[in-house]
């Protein structure tokens, strides 16, 4: 018995000496970190970090607008109409009349939601802008600048008659 007291008591020794060793350790880590942190602080670097930070915040979340606004420049310098404008500002014009609570399901087609739209109005102008984006994505011709024109005016007037 005395032997077998003897191994657990050294156990305990060696398990409060790792113990010791290890919180020791993770205080001077916290230490460091801590004065780190305070150094940062000072110094104003942290202004920096959180101006960036903030800046790659804001660019995630106006990426598709931003996108969309990236196309209709590239479309002003080259004439060229990328179906990618056609189809952002679509979803654009579908998205104003979605936030007044005309959600589609995912098992409507485009034509059945727009039809269920309650407005006459963005009805009308959600079947206009439809007709751009079917013969963008299934018809045999390019998009025209004069699509991506009547897609912009689709928005607009979706954004007026819902404020």
């Amino acid at each position: 018995f005395q032997q077998a007291q003897a191994s657990v008591e050294k156990i305990q020794r060696s398990v409060q000496t790792r113990k010791d060793v290890w919180f020791a350790g993770a205080h001077g880590y916290v230490k460091r970190i801590t004065v780190r942190i305070r150094e940062t602080i000072h110094s104003g670097v942290i202004w920096i970090y959180g101006a960036v930070f903030l800046t790659v915040a804001v660019l995630y979340l106006k990426r598709k607008y931003l996108w969309s606004q990236w196309w209709l420049y590239r479309l002003r310098k080259t004439g060229r109409v990328d179906a990618r404008v056609i189809d952002a500002l679509f979803y654009r014009a579908v998205a104003i009349v979605a936030k007044r609570g005309t959600r589609r399901q995912a098992s409507e087609t485009w034509r059945e939601w727009i039809g269920i739209v309650p407005h006459e109005r963005c009805r009308s102008v959600l079947h206009r802008a439809l007709e751009v984006f079917e013969r963008s994505r299934y018809g045999p011709d390019p998009s025209s600048p004069a699509d991506v024109a009547v897609l912009q005016e689709a928005v607009r007037e979706l954004r007026s008659l819902l404020q």
